[in-house]
């Protein structure tokens, strides 16, 4: 009977799933580093500007769990995963993004979930349990642009503000920026008369002014007031509001932050 040290097969399919991640992030065109010491944490990945080349200084740490066997309820297209409860308040409980990555190295199969973004919701916490999506959360070259942008946003966990607002580039439609489409009028116009033309107004010199600004990296806000064309005593809601702030924030490159506000007294709307 042999007296020799064993590896266990459990071992060797972790260190299979570790290999794995460490090969699928390499042709992602980033770093892997594998942590000697494992507390739940595996390893973390470096991420490289896709485009210079250049370290970008941001991280992602990863946990794999690796299986020949099927994982809960799984299926050609998806399958559930119940984290240990030491496990996710580790996870949840630091300043980095999380993410697990759950594979099959037998079959060369990996797929990944970002873990505050799971259990940001209380309930799903509670149940520990997430289900992934076997075609969308495939962890393949193909994962890159969204490791990336997760690496780039505040920390769930960390209860910063993250500012007013949102990406232009998240808007998607003109109409979630409250650009309005403009209005038809119906039957015969001929005898409409023309509109009169615009005259500039000191405010539209002020949002021109905080544009440019945010166009060079510095944020701004700007209000707007009108008052009701029937004068009315002074009281709360005789006067309409609107704000505009604009900013720009990212981490290497630019970007332009939005949001509107805007509230309607007596008959006077004012979306300035």
């Amino acid at each position: 009977m042999s007296r020799g040290k064993k590896v266990s097969r459990q071992t060797l399919i972790g260190e299979a799933g570790v290999a794995l991640i460490h090969t699928r992030v390499t042709a992602m065109g980033f770093l892997f580093e594998p942590h000697r010491l494992d507390h739940g944490i595996d390893g973390r990945i470096e991420l490289i500007d896709p485009v210079t080349q250049e370290a970008l200084n941001l991280t992602l740490l990863v946990q794999s769990k690796a299986s020949t066997l099927p994982f809960p309820g799984e299926t050609d297209t998806s399958f559930r995963y119940t984290c240990r409860e030491r496990d996710l308040h580790y996870w949840l409980g630091g300043n980095a993004t999380v993410i697990l990555v759950l594979s099959h190295p037998d079959d060369n199969e990996a797929w990944w979930v970002d873990i505050q973004a799971a259990f940001a919701d209380p309930a799903r916490r509670a149940s520990r349990t997430v289900t992934i999506d076997k075609r969308r959360q495939v962890f393949d070259a193909s994962a890159a642009p969204e490791l990336l942008r997760r690496a780039t946003k505040p920390c769930y966990s960390s209860g910063m503000d993250e500012g007013p607002g949102r990406l232009i580039s998240e808007a998607g439609s003109p109409f979630a920026l409250e650009v309005h489409e403009a209005i038809t009028p119906f039957g015969d116009t001929t005898d409409l008369p023309e509109l009169p033309p615009y005259v500039p107004r000191q405010h539209d010199g002020d949002l021109e002014k905080i544009v440019q600004k945010a166009a060079a990296g510095t944020s701004g806000t700007h209000c707007c007031s009108a008052t009701p064309r029937r004068e009315r005593p002074a009281r709360p809601g005789n006067r309409s509001t609107a704000c505009r702030a604009i900013g720009a924030c990212g981490t290497r490159r630019r970007q332009t932050n939005w949001s509107s506000g805007c509230r309607r007294s007596g008959r006077i709307p004012c979306c300035g």
